[in-house]
């Protein structure tokens, strides 16, 4: 007899420090009342699909532009520190001589950038999987997403 899905999330202990507290305190009251009756990881799961919907928003850059960041990214891997600031400091040092494109990261906002973080992490962490690689990004529709898609035996991915 096959299963039914469960519509209940599986449980994960997520760790939670006191700037995280003060987060959550910010958009729903005192922490104590915060962490009763599922609040918390109501709080959670919303602000975690906020994030997924700004990394859905990434910013116009030409594919080789996007080549030069993604190599630049490989180096996150293994990486425990995954401060989006401190990579995003490596980014810009890995564009220096090519002021064009320095000069169009520094002109972006916090949502961009940390959109172009993401899709990095995304990318080296399917190509660590052996699974279908996220497609460029294309904010303008010129580029054919299938024709990016690399599948990898078949197998189906959640990035991108």
């Amino acid at each position: 007899m096959a299963r039914k899905p469960s519509i209940v999330g599986r449980k994960t202990s997520l760790y939670v420090d006191s700037a995280g507290d003060a987060i959550l305190a910010a958009r729903d009251g005192a922490v104590s009342g915060v962490k009763r009756y599922g609040r918390r990881s109501l709080l959670f799961r919303e602000l975690i699909r906020r994030y997924d919907e700004i990394c859905r928003d990434p910013p116009d850059l030409a594919d080789a532009e996007w080549s030069v960041l993604v190599a630049a990214g490989k180096a996150w891997d293994g990486q425990t520190d995954i401060n989006a600031g401190a990579r995003w400091a490596h980014l810009l040092g890995a564009v220096r001589g090519n002021d064009r494109l320095a000069g169009k990261l520094r002109e972006l906002g916090l949502a961009h950038q940390i959109a172009i973080v993401d899709y990095i992490e995304r990318y080296w962490a399917a190509k660590a999987r052996c699974d279908i690689l996220p497609p460029l990004p294309a904010r303008d529709c010129s580029r054919d997403p299938a024709a990016d898609e690399q599948v990898v035996e078949g197998k189906r991915s959640a990035v991108g």
